[in-house]
């Protein structure tokens, strides 16, 4: 009997659902629905929402009043950019891997009601830099009159410098030679 007394008395203090899983690209808005307002309606008799990140610790991120303008939202130290979007919806731009966990929605209800909420798994993919296609080698194709002159030029050059190279070592021997004689 004290067991169901205790599981009665935890299910009207705090209601808690995991409603759905929202799967997003790196760089991507994410905008994440709060079921407890979608599935019962704007005009169900509440006082305020409230975003939290779930961890270890539940932190704060964003609380609206029931019929306050969006700009009125009240913010809380989270460590991003975040912004309540159309019927309390949690938007957070331009995504990251850091970003992926819990989120819960919790509606804050009037002195007497029950303090209802949703959650919402957020899980972010990878960051991969785009990659850039490798561009083409550039080859550069030369018309065949013009290798065969290039190729004759080197040819005609070699040919000289080993003349050139000849002469000189004749000189040379032949200056040798005749000082050889002379002495």
């Amino acid at each position: 009997m004290l067991q169901v007394t205790l599981l009665i008395s935890l299910l009207l203090v705090h209601h808690t659902t995991l409603s759905h899983e929202v799967q997003k690209g790196c760089g991507e808005d994410a905008q994440l629905r709060c079921s407890e307002i979608e599935d019962h309606g704007p005009d169900r008799d509440f006082v305020a929402v409230t975003w939290y990140k779930v961890e270890k610790d539940k932190w704060g991120i964003l609380r609206l009043k029931k019929d306050e303008r969006l700009d009125n939202t009240e913010k809380y130290d989270f460590h991003r950019e975040a912004m309540m979007g159309e019927k309390y919806s949690l938007v957070l731009p331009r995504v990251t891997p850091n970003d992926s966990g819990i989120y819960e929605c919790e509606v804050n209800a009037k002195v007497g009601g029950q303090i209802k909420g949703s959650r919402v798994q957020l899980t972010v993919h990878e960051c991969v830099p785009p990659t850039e296609p490798t561009p083409p080698c550039s080859v550069m194709d030369m018309p065949i009159a013009r290798s065969l002159a290039s190729y004759g030029a080197v040819v005609v050059v070699k040919i000289v410098l080993s003349l050139l190279s000849i002469w000189v070592i004749r000189i040379i021997s032949s200056r040798s030679q005749r000082s050889n004689w002379c002495s």
